[in-house]
């Protein structure tokens, strides 16, 4: 069967998010004949497989499959994600993100009314384990909390946005091929931004989508200092990589 989108979830040991994750696809507003969700678990050691399996088997009419991809890497596992798409979209959110319930529709009604759109990235709304922003938070710490919000109307990405990020971003598959997919030198952050800038090399059109929002669980662990210093070092690490 043709689908017009294929929604990409690649996981590494994080199968206490996934239910979530599912329940807010079951509840998208597009017909499930016209998506198929790809499960991409990248080598993970806790229940991802039994977990994703029983949500698959206790919905056939969604069009769901699991994919084992034993490379480890965030870059790897989102181009096995390429691979196995049917769609001529490929839509990828993270494994710890809530869709609203318009988001595949809201991308999908995108890509029609824009037939030389190369990609688009959504809205991303911050889910806090205490239901609170914390009160140091800037716009500078943004990116490592994937927190994106560019207001409410459609508009070409321009350098002030940066990129779309990784929880919410979806490009043509041919764009992606194209592009060369995903740098699989990149071992843990900046596949995403790596990826705009190739595709951006063939196409200048990528829009940000705000329709197609969701919610990303931040948990306390991410908001403690030690685990920022982790991210700005490997971040800085990964940029000389690109």
């Amino acid at each position: 069967m043709q689908y017009e989108i294929s929604l990409v979830i690649c996981t590494y040991n994080r199968c206490r998010y996934l239910p979530d994750a599912f329940a807010s696809i079951l509840a998208q507003s597009l017909p499930a004949t016209a998506f198929e969700l790809l499960v991409v678990d990248n080598n993970s050691t806790d229940d991802t497989a039994a977990i994703t399996q029983q949500f698959i088997a206790a919905n056939p009419s969604l069009n769901a499959r699991y994919c084992f991809e034993a490379k480890k890497g965030l870059s790897n596992a989102r181009n096995r994600g390429i691979a196995e798409a049917s769609a001529p979209v490929v839509a990828y959110v993270d494994d710890d993100a809530i869709l609203s319930p318009g988001h595949l529709q809201a991308l999908l009604n995108f890509f029609k009314q824009h037939p030389t759109a190369a990609g688009a990235g959504g809205k991303v709304i911050p889910k806090y384990e205490d239901g609170k922003e914390p009160a140091w938070m800037s716009k500078y710490l943004n990116g490592f909390i994937g927190k994106v919000d560019h207001g409410n109307d459609i508009k070409l990405f321009s350098p002030d946005m940066k990129y779309p990020v990784g929880c919410n971003m979806a490009y043509r598959k041919s764009i992606l091929l194209q592009a060369g997919g995903f740098n699989e030198k990149l071992e843990f952050r900046s596949d995403d931004k790596f990826i705009f800038h190739q595709v951006k090399k063939i196409s200048q059109q990528v829009f940000y989508v705000p329709d197609a929002w969701l919610y990303h669980h931040i948990d306390a662990h991410r908001l403690q200092l030690e685990n920022f210093k982790t991210l700005f070092l490997k971040t800085g690490n990964e940029e000389k990589k690109r």
